[in-house]
């Protein structure tokens, strides 16, 4: 009596130890007549397949007679789903159990139905090919009362190789057209094909000049950007760039290079980067000396024309030499704040081939003001000290520190008794000084003198006044006023 292909099964499950068995898969097919592949599918690897021949024989067999062929080489790591072809060739339909053993560490299960003589494709769990060397593979049927139990077994061998192959994909920077003189770091990316991790030594060359190595760690089927060390754009025109890996044992020496090329230009570039002076808001009148900062983005040394305008009339043109990245203040001649207003203040560079004319030119502005300022500059009199009685006119400097012409009120007093009002017109940036009445110097003792201005609407107001004080003194003086007698010609002898 046939036992049931379970029974079949638990006994085909006492494996090596550390295999990985399953239980669970019944396929049932209908009739073919073929044969057994055992293993293929090798992770679309091209590897020789085992072919069986299969052929009847008595009822109740599970026979095959095998032709047998190397099934291939495989690297480290590649993942392979495992086929066999498994023929029924017994009178009655069967459950076939089988085993699929491979290398040291795998080994699967699998359950066919087939009718009589019929025959089918078997798969079995991804293998992952981990042992370097020879691995033998070995399929065998468990067909409980098997009569041919000589063709059950099918055995074959895979080798497993460990790749070395590092590759460099491209190259990330430096490409295209960069300026002489800029700084770049350059950068490429790189892979490995190899089926463990390899430190990879990267080497970057630009032209003639530059050359540097690294190593970065890659790990299977990853790929890393790797930057070198800077380079400066140097020198002008076309320069090749090459990247390569340079992999002890690489066996794939064709994808160690990826080049490019990158193209160095000279730059003309001039900037007005600021405008100093003038800004803001200034009183009219006000001598300011523009200045302006530009700078030469150029590649070499230029000798740069700036110009500077300012609303109302005023230009100025410079040159100033700047070497490469250098940035220098500008100054022009002195400019006088007008006319009031609001004034467009522009200043621009003048560079003969500029490549970046963006920015030549930048702008600001500038308000111009009326100031209105009346200063009471000095008390020329009275001062100091005086006898009593004295007369003196006293005098005071009015100083017009605005910007338009004024009519400016002064007052003057002296003690208690002194009050005088006076007037004087003047021009902006005019002084004067202003006379008033007649002063009889008294009292006796020191006598404050004050003097201000009080023009309508001035702006500083701490420059109006003037103080100081006078001293009349007690006036003490005795004199001979004639001689009456003897005066002319007298006799001898005569009394007066």
């Amino acid at each position: 009596m046939r036992r049931p292909a379970a029974a079949a099964l638990r006994s085909m499950a006492h494996g090596r130890p550390g295999t990985r068995t399953r239980f669970f898969r019944v396929l049932r097919l209908a009739p073919l007549t073929l044969c057994l592949h055992a293993p293929s599918c090798w992770a679309a690897t091209s590897i020789e397949h085992i072919d069986l021949a299969c052929r009847q024989t008595a009822a109740s067999t599970l026979h095959c007679a095998y032709r047998l062929r190397d099934a291939g080489t495989l690297d480290s790591g590649s993942v392979v789903t495992p086929l066999v072809r498994v023929a029924n060739n017994s009178s009655s339909r069967q459950d076939v159990p089988v085993r699929l053993e491979i290398g040291p560490d795998y080994s699967d299960i699998a359950i066919v139905s087939l009718d009589p003589g019929a025959s089918d494709t078997v798969g079995f769990m991804p293998w992952t090919a981990t042992t370097p060397g020879i691995n033998a593979v070995r399929c065998s049927t468990a067909l409980e009362g098997d009569s041919r139990p000589e063709n059950d077994t099918l055995s074959s061998t895979v080798t497993v190789t460990t790749r070395i192959d590092a590759a460099a994909v491209t190259i990330v920077a430096p490409t295209g057209v960069v300026d002489s003189g800029t700084v770049i770091t350059p950068q490429a990316l790189v892979t490995s094909h190899s089926t463990s991790p390899a430190l990879v030594p990267v080497r970057l060359t630009i032209g003639d000049g530059y050359a540097d190595t690294t190593g970065v760690t890659v790990a299977p089927g990853e790929t890393l950007l790797v930057s070198f060390r800077d380079w400066t754009a140097a020198p002008v025109g076309p320069l090749a760039v090459r990247c390569s890996t340079m992999l002890a044992g690489d066996e794939d020496n064709e994808n160690d290079t990826a080049s490019a090329s990158v193209t160095v230009s000279v730059e003309v570039d001039a900037a007005a980067i600021e405008i100093l002076a003038p800004t803001g808001v200034l009183d009219s009148g006000t001598v300011v000396i523009p200045e302006a900062r530009v700078a030469n983005f150029s590649t070499s040394p230029k000798l740069v024309p700036v110009r500077m305008t300012i609303s109302g009339g005023y230009e100025d043109t410079t040159s100033v030499l700047a070497a490469p990245g250098e940035t220098i203040a500008v100054t022009f001649r002195v400019w006088s704040a007008a006319p009031i207003g609001l004034l467009a203040v522009r200043c621009s560079t003048a560079l003969a081939g500029d490549t970046f004319p963006a920015n030549d030119t930048v702008s600001a502005s500038v308000t111009v003001i009326g100031r209105t300022d009346a200063e009471l500059s000095a008390i020329l009199a009275p001062v100091g000290t005086t006898d009593s009685g004295t007369v003196i006119i006293p005098r005071v400097v009015v100083t017009n520190n605005g910007t338009r012409p004024e009519s400016i009120p002064v007052r003057i007093t002296i003690g208690d008794d002194y009050d005088e009002p006076g007037f004087t017109t003047l021009g902006p940036g005019g002084q004067d000084t202003l006379a008033f009445p007649a002063w009889t110097a008294q009292p006796v003792g020191t006598i404050p003198v004050t003097a201000w201005t009080h023009l309508a609407g001035d702006e500083d107001p701490a420059n109006d006044t003037a103080r100081t004080t006078v001293i009349v003194s007690e006036l003490l003086d005795a004199m001979p006023l004639a001689i009456l007698r003897p005066a002319g010609t007298l006799d001898s002898g005569s009394v007066v």
